[in-house]
């Protein structure tokens, strides 16, 4: 019994020895596959160091993004195709490597076009992203891109989040104000997170980030962030099925207070 005792404890350390050596030169294998052509500052540069420091995942600092002008409501509309939409697959890559840019494409579904305006088209206009190649949208859907996202370099995670424009929720209806090139079924959120709004169960608007903008303010001063009445405004009346305009007690007499008349076909404060 203590030959046999020796001889596993000795087959155990020699398996645990050899395990470890063969993680090692795994370990050692990726790090040096990684030392050729890597740009300094890039996120193969990240992934790299963090295998060094025998991490496997590490956070990508978010960059601050330049979007379009904070347009007030109604620039808005004169501008931008508006519809009511919902995500329901994603796809994060990298968009630049040097300067550590990771993007996100996302498919949604549109069940409401409020509004649809011409892509813009100029000399000084630039067209339209190309989505990832075999990322395609059907009639009703759209792909839209967002700076932020999840993924991996040689077996590192790298996590990059926008602080002022949160992920995208699966199934969460959103009111998006885009730039839609129906030829690719691409629309871009050209003034950022402030043209995105949540849509709830009982058709409340709120915007997806913190950011202030006019945009959102005139929202709520008008249509009481309600999407029926923002719907009505647009399209004269609710479509088929939609719910009647309606606004909160509040909006109402808040219009009222200040001199307006609250115009119940509208959903306007006149």
């Amino acid at each position: 019994m203590k030959v046999f005792s020796k001889r596993f404890v000795l087959i155990l350390i020699g398996t645990l020895i050899t395990g470890l050596c063969l993680f090692l030169s795994i370990r050692q294998y990726r790090v040096k596959a990684f030392q050729s052509d890597v740009i300094p500052g890039s996120l193969h540069a990240l992934a790299q160091t963090t295998l060094n420091e025998g991490k496997n995942s590490a956070d990508v600092p978010m960059m601050l993004f330049e979007y379009g002008p904070a347009e007030g409501l109604s620039q808005a509309i004169s501008n931008y195709s508006v519809v009511v939409a919902y995500p329901v697959s994603s796809n994060s890559s990298i968009w630049n490597d040097e300067h550590q840019i990771i993007g996100t494409w996302y498919r949604f579904v549109v069940t409401e076009t409020l509004s649809l305006k011409p892509f813009p088209t100029c000399d000084t206009c630039q067209p339209s992203p190309n989505p990832p190649s075999g990322m395609t949208a059907g009639s009703n859907e759209l792909l839209i891109p967002k700076f932020g996202g999840v993924v991996s370099l040689n077996g590192v995670t790298l996590t990059s989040v926008d602080p002022n424009f949160p992920n995208y929720q699966a199934s969460q209806p959103y009111l998006l104000f885009l730039n839609v090139d129906t030829s690719k079924r691409v629309g871009v959120l050209a003034s950022g997170p402030i043209a995105a709004f949540s849509v709830s169960s009982t058709g409340t608007l709120s915007p997806v980030t913190q950011m202030p903008g006019a945009l959102a303010e005139e929202i709520f001063q008008t249509y009481g962030n309600s999407l029926s009445a923002f719907r009505t405004s647009l399209n004269g009346s609710p479509p088929p099925g939609a719910t009647p305009c309606t606004a909160s007690s509040h909006v109402i007499a808040m219009c009222t207070n200040n001199g307006g008349a609250w115009d119940t076909v509208t959903c306007r404060c006149n």
